[in-house]
């Protein structure tokens, strides 16, 4: 997408603007504007891919150390739609994966070990891991859960019924059905 727009800003928008130029017509505002656009990016091409690298580099290194990777995860699932998407994609797998272990007759507290390891976003893990530490002091999971402020309502309530009723292997099957949905 990015090499597109790149070739429609450098080479196809200056044909336009050559068109209007020679039948000495006024372009509306919003031509105006990408004109303008595309002319500030030919003109400055080499400032843009110079702090398009900077941005690069300097974001894989923030995101390398846990507090940055924290902070970009956290604003990652709180971002407009995609942070939605993320979050129920999460959950899914982690209530997929949960479900799977404890079937196989893994215990819940080597689950959560194994399921924040592989979350892929640091703040899931790090609330996986609170859950943890949580349940081996005693507590029922959907405290924890619902504390974390990361796991939505639906998976707390159908978690905490199913470890109420026995079938929490079964309500962790719904909810991944669910949210893969």
């Amino acid at each position: 997408a990015i090499a597109f727009v790149s070739v429609i800003m450098l080479f196809v928008i200056p044909v336009f603007e050559a068109l209007f130029a020679d039948m000495d017509i006024a372009c509306p505002a919003f031509t105006q504007i990408v004109v303008d656009a595309s002319r500030l990016t030919k003109y400055n091409i080499i400032f843009i891919v110079i702090g398009i690298v900077i941005f690069i580099v300097v974001f894989t290194r923030i995101y390398k150390m846990p507090p940055g990777r924290y902070s970009i995860d956290g604003m990652l699932l709180k971002a407009p739609v995609f942070g939605d998407l993320l979050r129920k994609s999460a959950v899914a797998r982690f209530t997929r994966t949960t479900g799977t272990m404890m079937a196989s007759g893994v215990s819940i507290l080597d689950v959560l070990d194994m399921v924040a390891k592989t979350a892929g976003n640091s703040v899931i893990e790090r609330a996986l891991m609170h859950v943890k530490k949580d349940m081996a002091e005693g507590r029922a999971m959907i405290e924890p859960l619902m504390e974390s402020g990361v796991f939505p309502y639906l998976v707390c309530q159908m978690n905490g019924v199913g470890e109420a009723t026995g079938a929490r292997v079964e309500m962790l099957t719904k909810a991944a059905a669910f949210y893969d949905d």
